[in-house]
C-alpha cells in the first residue's frame, strides 16, 4: 500500500525551480509539502491550503514524501510535518529535504510537548515547531 495521499494533486504545472525563489516563482506558489501518519490530519491540512490557494504535496509518511518532491519539477517552498511517523521522523524528513532543496521553509508538529521541546534545538532545519490540539 502506498503512503501517497491520492486524493490530493501533487502541484499545478509550475516553471522548474530548484529551490524557493531561485528562479523568481514567489514563495507563495511553490508547493506546501504536508506530511503526517494521519491521514485525516493531511486532509484537513491539504483542504485549508487548497482553499487559500497554494498548491500541495501530501503524504503520509516521510518516505512517500520525498519520492513526491523529487518526482516534481517544482520544489517546495514550505514543509508541514509531523514529529513522530512511523518510517521517518520529521526530523530527519526536515534534514533530507533541506539538504536536497535548500530555502524549504519548515514547520514540525507534536502533540507531545516534550517531543516539541526537544524539535526546538534543530534550529538548523526548523524554523518553527508546533503543539497540535
Amino acid at each position: 500500500m502506498s503512503d501517497d495521499w491520492p486524493g490530493v494533486p501533487a502541484a499545478r504545472s509550475e516553471p522548474a525551480v530548484a529551490s524557493p525563489g531561485a528562479t523568481g516563482v514567489p514563495a507563495a506558489r511553490l508547493p506546501v509539502v504536508i506530511v503526517d501518519g494521519d491521514r485525516a490530519e493531511v486532509e484537513r491540512i491539504a483542504r485549508v491550503l487548497r482553499d487559500a490557494g497554494h498548491p500541495v504535496i501530501a503524504a503520509t509518511g516521510g518516505r512517500a514524501a520525498l519520492r513526491l518532491v523529487f518526482a516534481s519539477s517544482v520544489g517546495p517552498g514550505l514543509l508541514i510535518s509531523a514529529i513522530e511517523m512511523p518510517d521517518m521522523s520529521g526530523i530527519e524528513l526536515a534534514a533530507r529535504l533541506t539538504a536536497a532543496r535548500p530555502g524549504v521553509r519548515v514547520i514540525l508538529m507534536s502533540a507531545d510537548p516534550r517531543v516539541a521541546e526537544r524539535a526546538r534545538t534543530h534550529v538548523a532545519q526548523v524554523q518553527v515547531v508546533l503543539l497540535k490540539p
